[in-house]
C-alpha cells in the first residue's frame, strides 16, 4: 500500500490534476488495484467533470462499475469534521468517496470551504486521512495543492511514499525549477519523480534533451497532450475512454498515450520497489 502524491512546487497550471486522473485511472483498469484518488485544491471540479457515471456506456463495463452515490457530506469537508473528533476510520473513508470503477477506483472530492481558517483546518486534516486510507487501498494518488504551505506540504511530502513532480514543457519553467531545486531539500529527495504534462515529442525540449540539461541520470516521464482525454475530462467520458482505447496499438496517437502512462505507472511501481529495497 502506498501514498502517491502528485505535486508542482509553483503556484501554476502545469496538467497536474488531469495527470493524477490519468494515472489513477490505469493503475485501476490495468493493475487490478484498490485505488483512491483524493484532491485537495480548494474548489477543483475537474474529478467531477471527469467522472460522470450517467454518461457511461453501461453495456461497456457493467461488470466492474458499480451505481453512482456519495454518502453524508461528500469529499474531504466531510472527512475533516470527522478527523477532528479523532473518530476517523479505514472503513469511514469509503463512506465519503464516490465509486467509478467497483473495488477499483474511488474518488474523494477537493473541499469546498473557501473560509481560510476552515481550510487551514482541512489541510491539517490530511495526515489523518492519507493514514486512514493507505490502511485500506493499494494506492492512494494525492493532488495535493500546488505551491508550498507550511507546514502541510511537508506533512503530506514526507509521508508519501512516492513525489510526483509536475513540470511543463517550457524551458522558463525548468529553468525555475532548476532554481528552485538549489533552495528546497525536499525537490531532491529520493522519493522524486520527474513528469512532463501535455508533453509535445517533436519540441527541441524533449525528454530525452531536457534530461541532459538537468543532468538528471533518473528517467523523465511524460503524458503527452491528448485531444480525446481532454474532451473526455470535460464530459465526464474518462472511464470510458480508457476501456476503448486500451486496446489500440502504440503507433496510433492514442496507443501512445495510453502506454506512455503506462510507463509512468511501471515507473511508479519501480520506484516503490527500489526505495523499499533500500530501507
Amino acid at each position: 500500500m502506498a501514498i502517491i502524491t502528485l505535486w508542482n512546487p509553483e503556484r501554476r497550471q502545469s496538467g497536474q490534476t488531469m495527470s493524477a486522473i490519468a494515472i489513477s485511472t490505469y493503475l485501476a483498469i490495468e493493475s487490478n488495484s484498490k485505488v483512491l484518488l483524493l484532491s485537495t485544491e480548494c474548489n477543483d471540479k475537474m474529478l467531477e467533470s471527469a467522472f460522470d457515471l450517467k454518461g457511461i456506456s453501461k453495456s461497456l463495463i457493467a461488470s466492474i462499475v458499480k451505481d453512482n452515490k456519495i454518502n453524508l457530506d461528500s469529499g474531504v469537508d466531510g472527512l475533516a469534521t470527522i478527523s477532528y473528533s479523532n473518530k476517523l476510520t479505514p472503513k469511514i473513508i469509503r463512506d465519503y468517496t464516490k465509486v467509478v470503477f467497483k473495488n477499483r477506483l474511488e474518488l474523494i472530492y477537493a473541499p469546498t470551504n473557501t473560509e481560510r481558517t476552515e481550510y487551514e483546518k482541512i489541510l491539517s486534516s490530511y495526515k489523518d486521512i492519507l493514514n486512514c486510507a493507505n490502511q485500506y487501498y493499494d494506492y492512494v494518488i494525492v493532488d495535493f495543492n500546488k505551491g508550498f504551505h507550511p507546514p502541510y506540504t511537508e506533512t503530506v511530502l514526507n509521508m508519501s511514499d512516492v513525489i510526483i513532480i509536475n513540470l511543463q514543457q517550457r524551458i522558463s519553467k525548468i529553468n525555475e525549477f532548476a532554481n528552485l531545486k538549489k533552495r528546497e531539500k525536499i525537490l531532491n529527495n529520493k522519493k522524486n519523480m520527474l513528469l512532463i504534462n501535455k508533453y509535445d515529442p517533436i519540441s527541441k525540449y524533449n525528454k530525452k534533451n531536457l534530461s541532459r540539461y538537468l543532468g538528471k541520470k533518473d528517467n523523465i516521464y511524460v503524458l503527452p497532450y491528448n485531444t480525446l482525454f481532454m474532451e473526455a475530462s470535460e464530459e465526464g467520458n474518462v472511464a470510458e475512454l480508457f476501456l476503448r482505447i486500451r486496446k489500440i496499438k502504440e503507433d496510433d496517437k492514442n496507443g501512445n498515450f495510453f502506454s506512455e502512462i503506462g510507463k509512468t505507472v511501471d515507473g511508479i511501481k519501480f520506484k516503490l520497489q527500489e526505495l523499499r529495497m533500500t530501507k
